[in-house]
């Protein structure tokens, strides 16, 4: 099997999904404000949360469906004006992409590899799957996430604008394709510490929630755990071993790590820490500037989060350099399809990959927040309804409601405090 990861393991890949969206929590509006309310002993309590009816869980499907409906078009559209086969289906691709130019999508070069592997695909009249390493929890940050970990609308959203894209490529392509969203979070119990329970719990969940939003054909959800190599955990530790030897004379790379440490601090498993939300407001700013105005305890806490960031740090590069080298999503991709050849979407942006939309836009939406660095949100006005994924912070300083399951008192979506009263009346 011709290992796709492989062929790119000479570029580290230090930037990740935590690089982009993790630190721009302190530096949202809501925090300074929520800070500052918690020190003059505000309360930044939520409202109490609400239970959702059966009636509005089917609207929520059919809303969904509908957006589904309308990218669908949308892609095709795009997908009409080019001539073959394969430049429909990368007209499909561009369509439903973010970040097209650091793509390359007009650059030969850098879609040499993407077109190669498409162009054998369609030669054998063989389904596409579109490899995308996406998720598998929520950040265990509590100013992102608060304590929720299950999936919410936030996935449900991007699960959908995912099967969009596959359902678009099945109408230019008669095979269709098959986007493989790959949850990571599981990889990353030793570094970030996310808990390997709650990666469990999120991943059913998910795959459950595909069968119900009835976009299962169009997207799967592996077990990425089940299709670890033998000799993952032994060749972490040895790579993470080797990062930090080489930060020593290399400082082109120590630079690189240092950067990716400071994201971590907002990424890392605070959730386990007994802190009330106040107290963390007080820890995050000391930690994101000079402190001033926290607690003698707040600032402690910043130097032993940011201790234990720069600790874990090489091994969190280690672990995605091993995802590439020892070509993980190949692995996955093959059980789960049995095709030995994939097209690898990103989560950031790479000459090659691309990086799909996970959301649609709208006065709400944070088009580059991915779904585990935040919560769904939900607001329905003259019979339009809006998607976003905002953070813990902002629907405490907005007044949002949380709706949740009757079922299980899962965490669905925040709403306007407004929508209550609408939703009563229904």
């Amino acid at each position: 099997m011709k290992n796709h990861d492989q062929s790119r393991a000479s570029a580290d890949g230090l930037s990740s999904a935590v690089t982009a969206s993790s630190a721009t929590v302190t530096r949202h509006p809501a925090f300074a404000e929520l800070w500052a309310r918690a020190q003059q002993g505000d309360s930044i309590a939520l409202a109490p949360a609400r239970t959702a009816s059966a009636f509005e869980l089917e609207l929520v499907r059919t809303e969904l469906a509908a957006a589904r409906g309308d990218l669908v078009d949308k892609h095709v559209r795009a997908a009409e004006r080019r001539g073959g086969t394969e430049e429909r289906i990368e007209a499909v691709l561009r369509s439903g992409a973010m970040s097209r130019e650091r793509t390359g999508f007009d650059r030969p070069a850098d879609m040499r590899d993407l077109r190669e592997r498409l162009a054998g695909l369609v030669q054998r009249g063989e389904r596409i799957p579109l490899a995308l390493l996406l998720g598998g929890s929520k950040a265990p940050n509590v100013l992102k996430t608060g304590r929720r970990f299950r999936p919410d609308a936030s996935e449900w959203l991007a699960m959908t604008v995912l099967a969009a894209q596959a359902e678009a490529i099945g109408r230019v392509y008669v095979p269709g394709a098959l986007v493989l969203s790959i949850p990571d979070a599981g990889l990353h119990t030793g570094d970030l510490g996310f808990p390997f329970h709650e990666t469990a719990a999120h991943v059913t969940d998910l795959q459950n929630d595909l069968t119900w939003l009835g976009i299962d054909e169009l997207v799967a959800v592996p077990d990425t755990l089940q299709h670890l190599p033998r000799e993952w955990s032994d060749e972490v530790y040895a790579e993470a071993e080797r990062v930090a030897e080489d930060m020593i004379a290399d400082e082109a790379l120590a630079r690189d790590v240092d950067a990716q440490v400071r994201s971590l601090l907002f990424s890392i498993n605070t959730r386990n820490a007994p802190w009330s939300f106040a107290r963390a407001l007080d820890v995050f700013h000391a930690a994101a500037g000079s402190g001033e105005g926290a607690s003698l305890e707040a600032r402690l806490d910043a130097v032993l989060l940011h201790q234990r960031a720069v600790q874990q740090g090489p091994f969190y590069v280690a672990t995605n350099r091993l995802i590439r080298r020892l070509g993980l999503v190949d692995r996955v991709v093959e059980a789960h399809t049995g095709a030995p050849e994939h097209l690898r979407l990103s989560v950031h942006s790479k000459p090659g990959e691309p990086r799909p939309l996970l959301s649609m836009p709208n006065r709400h939406a944070r088009m580059a927040l991915l779904p585990m660095h935040g919560l769904g949100f939900r607001e329905r006005d003259r019979d339009a309804a809006r998607y976003a994924t905002v953070f813990e912070l902002e629907a405490r300083t907005a007044g949002l409601r949380a709706v949740v399951s009757s079922r299980d008192g899962r965490f669905l979506f925040y709403e306007p405090a407004s929508a209550h009263r609408a939703a009563a009346a229904a």
